[in-house]
């Protein structure tokens, strides 16, 4: 198997902690994220000249969200295979690729499996009584990614499971964020991946979903020990 860590790179970049031209994005005097310089810049000239302005920053700043992987067994394959979805062609430009199976940020007041179950519907059509019985948290990964901006944007992701109880069930799109879902067997999720067609902090969610389940071991992958510690960053920022 050839290794996932150069996939796994396009996602995790390098620790902002380390980058002394980064800076630091703060409320109350607690550092929460980080802010590149060329948009410090822009940031400091509009203060400049618009003193009582407050600005909302979003990008930079820590963000929490919920990922969950659709799985189940087929008789035809006789072996696990997972839910994928294919994003909306417009306008997002990370749209086009493919995601996991069901993804979104947390509401407000909400609990992050409230948020699980409420995507399931609003994004694949999954009822709550196919959600809620099967459903299970496998933790979090946690992970610093620099879009194509400069921003080094932290990033904590809780997982979870859906094992579906019956290959019946069927993904379908329901509120416009995707073109399709399709049921892919391990190595062709693999295969994709290698050829960039998924989002990269998605392909994070993945090879988390592979190691818990086997498919991603010390022996399939010799930089194993360095892709479970990519996995699990510590982002020396607040958290839940």
């Amino acid at each position: 198997m050839t290794s996932l860590l150069p996939v796994l790179r396009q996602a995790h970049n390098d620790n902002p902690w380390d980058d002394a031209t980064l800076h630091a994005l703060r409320v109350d005097n607690t550092q929460i994220g980080f802010i590149p310089p060329s948009v410090m810049e822009v940031v400091q000239a509009y203060l400049a000249d618009h003193p009582n302005t407050h600005l909302r920053i979003e990008d930079g700043a820590l963000t929490f969200a919920p990922e969950t992987t659709v799985a189940q067994r087929t008789d035809e394959m006789n072996q696990m295979a997972v839910w994928m979805r294919d994003t909306k062609k417009f306008p997002d430009p990370l749209d086009g690729y493919l995601d996991n199976s069901v993804a979104g940020g947390i509401t407000a007041g909400d609990s992050p499996r409230a948020s699980v179950v409420r995507e399931c519907f609003e994004e694949a059509g999954l009822a709550r009584d196919q959600v809620e019985p099967y459903l299970k948290q496998t933790g979090h990964i946690t992970y610093f990614y620099k879009t194509s901006l400069g921003w080094r944007q932290p990033e904590m992701q809780y997982t979870y499971d859906l094992a579906l109880p019956s290959d019946a069930i069927q993904l379908r799109p329901e509120d416009g964020e995707a073109e399709s879902f399709e049921l892919l067997d391990i190595p062709t999720v693999l295969q994709l991946m290698h050829k960039g067609e998924f989002k990269a902090n998605c392909c994070l969610v993945l090879a988390d979903f592979f190691i818990r389940h086997g498919y991603l071991t010390a022996e399939s992958d010799t930089h194993y020990a360095e892709i479970v510690t990519m996995l699990h960053t510590d982002l020396r920022l607040p958290t839940p």
